[in-house]
């Protein structure tokens, strides 16, 4: 059994990840990307399509992402959807974007 301080610290990140899950589905950040396969886009670009004005922000939220698999970056930071991600995609084979926004919501 691991240490209790290492399981709160592993209590204290799902949450972190579960916070940046539901807002990459909230935002359609993966639906947006999808579209984009072909063409990664930089935080920027990302931050405009969605409509966040606050460009850091969205480039945290990419960051985190990342460290997740749910993007990957290139040399140039610019983001592309995982295989992963794509379960974030409205109305793709397994897509649990719908179920992940309303589980986070009822708790929000």
């Amino acid at each position: 059994m691991k240490p209790s301080n290492i399981r709160l610290l592993e209590m204290a990140n799902n949450y972190q990840y579960s916070f940046i899950i539901y807002t990459i589905a909230k935002l359609d950040i993966m639906d947006f990307l999808i579209t984009k396969s072909d063409n990664p886009q930089t935080c920027e670009e990302v931050a405009k399509n969605v409509n966040v004005t606050n460009t850091d922000w969205i480039c945290r939220i990419l960051r985190m992402a990342q460290a997740i698999d749910l993007v990957s970056v290139d040399d140039e930071d610019r983001y592309r959807i995982t295989l992963t991600g794509e379960l974030l995609v409205e109305n793709s084979f397994g897509s649990l974007k719908e179920v992940i926004v309303r589980q986070n919501e009822e708790i929000m």
